[in-house]
């Protein structure tokens, strides 16, 4: 019963230092769209994946990103920069909210950064008030230029 015990814990407390670390992903937009629709595919603008160290933690994360059907692609685009973050394409397979925001829960999404300002993985409502909040200003500042027009040639 012993050797049954040590060996239980022994798994549990494996379980338990192998498990995947919290993240953070940071995106930046300009025009509030976090997604660019080809066909059926979702492609992210280019995202920045915080909180991991090791080369170790990279590949289980991409592991467990992969290992998700709804994911289309995932890839590193370089090596760990200064502060240790690496940048990423993702891609999904559809947009469902839901989907999307279980996705982030399962592979240990803490925070969203869009454009240096944190919401958690659960602030859905919030994270749309300022996606449409940048696309408002954005569409402000078009219509605030001036557009070319052009003129009709008398001799057309």
């Amino acid at each position: 019963m012993k050797t049954f015990v040590l060996i239980m814990l022994a798994i549990v407390a494996f379980g338990i230092t192998s498990a995947q670390k919290s993240i953070d992903l940071s995106i930046k937009t300009d025009n509030g769209n976090l997604f660019k629709q080809d066909a059926d595919i979702y492609t992210m603008p280019t995202i920045k994946i915080l909180g991991l160290k090791t080369d170790a933690e990279f590949k289980n994360l991409e592991k467990s990103i992969l290992a998700d059907p709804y994911v289309a692609k995932f890839q590193y685009l370089d090596n760990a920069e200064p502060d240790g973050a690496r940048k990423a394409l993702l891609s999904f397979k559809g947009n469902d909210e839901k989907t999307i925001v279980n996705f982030f829960k399962s592979i240990n999404v803490n925070n969203i950064i869009i454009n240096d300002k944190t919401f958690s993985v659960n602030q859905i409502e919030e994270i749309k008030t300022y996606v449409r909040e940048l696309k408002a200003k954005k569409k402000a500042e078009r219509d605030a230029i001036p557009s070319k027009k052009r003129v009709s040639d008398p001799n057309e």
